[in-house]
């Protein structure tokens, strides 16, 4: 495809475009940027992440460091586009294009011999990689997690989803979309902060207004009251509070009051609490200070088991020992075992290279506090002995899915997450 014949927004124009193409292909051919120098609003990422992932895989300059300008760039794409899947997927064919590389299907790249050989005719993999679930038929494990947002949504009270990036709130957020109607007789709609524009009362009413086919007239907070009742899900919802946000007190405690009296019931997903983000920006309102956060990590054991075994019972122990509970890399792992039974020895590797960018958003997240005790987990933390901080920051980081509490010692799960927290220490 010639990057002039693309279709672009009124946002960004075809010679934008170019130019931005044009620094992609530079910034494959660099061999370092410093982590300390990216700079892209994490709300974007999941969305696209795939698409960077078979870029980079494509090449055979070193993944991470390609991945990180690529993102970048990608992310700035997004963020001025209307239509970002559609302008993103124009973006990365051309970028392929320039690139001189052939269109990959899935990361990690397979060879045409080696997908001949392990292939398995008439069968697709079972495995869901890079995007949230959304049936119950793939939606393994949570379930105590699933029985709290029931309980939840059918008393009306408010509730924040929280985790690391790619640790499985969204796929919740979907379920509970898929649910909520028969445990609250009411519509359900699901926003996401990427397309609320503006993030301001008007915006977001405008565009609760849209997802249930009403129109609306007068203030928001009178425009609010026609949709109700209704149950809110919100996907990013740290979104919302971004720097330069619209909202404002009056606004949260009319959401609030709406809450109370059960007309709106809200259940957001996000990294950070969204009451605390809100007040950074200097909003004292009392919204969402009575929610139920429930924090998302590591799978149980037999739900990660259950994952893996679709790829036949030799996998089990092999993505486990990778990937450890993390829904996304069992999925990934076992995804790649299923269509290169052949060759185990390179899935490890492959892995930890896709996951090194995202192992370093977590890193970079964290406290002194919560790197020392990372550190020394590495060979097992013994939880006998601890002082009541270090236990309680331990505890803290396994309800992230940083750590799992195993036979009395605190453990890093995966050879892929402990073998980077080893590296960077």
């Amino acid at each position: 495809m010639n990057v002039t014949e693309m279709s672009v927004t009124d946002a960004m124009s075809a010679k934008e475009a170019n130019t931005l193409l044009t620094e992609l292909v530079r910034a494959s051919e660099k061999s370092h940027v410093a982590w300390e120098e990216t700079a892209f609003d994490d709300s974007y990422r999941c969305n696209f992440q795939e698409y960077v992932v078979r870029i980079g895989s494509s090449r055979s300059e070193d993944s991470s460091t390609y991945y990180v300008k690529v993102m970048n760039l990608l992310a700035e794409v997004v963020h001025q586009s209307r239509e970002p899947e559609d302008l993103l997927e124009r973006i990365y064919e051309s970028a392929l294009a320039r690139l001189g590389v052939e269109l990959v299907d899935t990361a990690p790249d397979h060879s045409e011999e080696e997908t001949r050989a392990v292939t398995r005719p008439g069968l697709e993999s079972p495995f869901i990689v890079g995007w949230p679930v959304d049936n119950d038929a793939h939606l393994f494990g949570r379930e105590a997690l699933r029985k709290l947002l029931r309980e939840t949504v059918e008393r009306g009270q408010p509730a924040q989803i929280l985790s690391e990036r790619r640790m499985g709130k969204t796929s919740l957020l979907r379920w509970v979309e898929r649910h909520a109607s028969t445990w609250q007789d009411r519509p359900v709609v699901l926003l996401d902060t990427q397309g609320i524009h503006g993030r301001s009362p008007a915006t977001f009413v405008r565009a609760l207004a849209s997802a249930l086919r009403k129109t609306t007239s007068g203030r928001p907070e009178e425009a609010l009251k026609e949709l109700l009742p209704v149950v809110v899900l919100v996907d990013e919802a740290d979104g919302l509070a971004e720097p330069g946000h619209g909202f404002d007190d009056g606004f949260l405690e009319v959401l609030r009051s709406f809450g109370q009296t059960g007309d709106l019931v809200w259940i957001s997903a996000s990294y950070y609490d969204l009451r605390s983000l809100f007040e950074s920006t200097g909003l004292t309102s009392s919204f969402l200070n009575d929610s139920r956060v429930l924090e998302v990590g590591q799978l149980e054991d037999e739900a990660a088991r259950d994952i893996a075994a679709q790829a036949g019972e030799n996998a089990v122990s092999v993505a486990l020992d990778i990937a450890g509970g993390w829904a996304y890399g069992v999925q990934w792992v076992g995804d790649a075992l299923w269509r290169r039974a052949e060759n185990v020895d390179s899935v490890g590797d492959a892995f930890a290279d896709v996951a090194g960018p995202l192992f370093y958003r977590w890193w970079l997240a964290r406290s002194d506090e919560e790197r020392s005790v990372l550190r020394s987990a590495v060979g097992g933390l013994a939880v006998k002995g601890l002082t009541s901080s270090i236990r309680r920051v331990a505890r803290r980081l396994a309800r992230r899915g940083l750590l799992v509490e195993r036979s009395g010692a605190f453990v890093l799960p995966g050879a892929a997450w402990r073998d980077f927290v080893a590296a960077i220490g």
